[in-house]
């Protein structure tokens, strides 16, 4: 079965953030890179579906999908091109016991620099899409199950791409 252009550009977005290590000379390892899954409700039971145990990890959701407009006009001609925004969402875990020099807010910075610049560092995506671009970022703090602080920090990452108008798979 054939893939999307739209499934294509978000699979090289993950293929992608996942060369993000130590090892491939960046500041920090990100160890997952997953697609969202939705929780599951069994019974009285809810589990999520998403592997949480792998911090840190980003989670990829699409936002939206939008044509590209071209002087006020939505592109009809035969080739279509399309906006489509994709939110990466870091989690991570800041152990300040054993990494007190460093602040939070910083701890964020490179991991989200990383990936910008694992990125830029192609962002066609091996020609998935026509450009990427990380467009802005925050950090906010929630705490797990069982009170551990986690860092959330949705980072959002915009890209074009193009496919015939009226077939989206090529």
């Amino acid at each position: 079965m054939a893939s999307s252009k739209r499934r294509l550009a978000t699979d090289a977005l993950q293929t992608r953030i996942a060369t993000v290590t130590v090892a491939n000379g960046y500041q920090r390892d990100i160890n997952s890179v997953q697609k969202y899954r939705k929780r599951k409700v069994t019974g009285d039971t809810e589990f999520q579906v998403n592997d949480f145990n792998t911090l840190p990890l980003v989670i990829l959701t699409t936002e939206g999908n939008a044509m590209v407009e071209v002087e006020g006009e939505e592109s009809i001609a035969n080739e279509t091109e399309r906006f489509l925004d994709v939110l990466a969402i870091l989690y991570f875990v800041h152990d300040q016991e054993d990494d007190s020099d460093t602040e939070t807010d910083d701890l964020a910075d490179d991991f989200v620099s990383d990936i910008e610049k694992a990125i830029m560092a192609d962002p066609p995506l091996g020609g998935a899409v026509v450009w990427t671009q990380v467009r802005d970022w925050m950090v906010m703090e929630a705490e797990d199950d069982e009170g551990e602080p986690w860092c959330i920090v949705p980072i959002s990452i915009r890209m074009q791409y193009n496919y015939v108008y009226d077939d989206p798979y090529t």
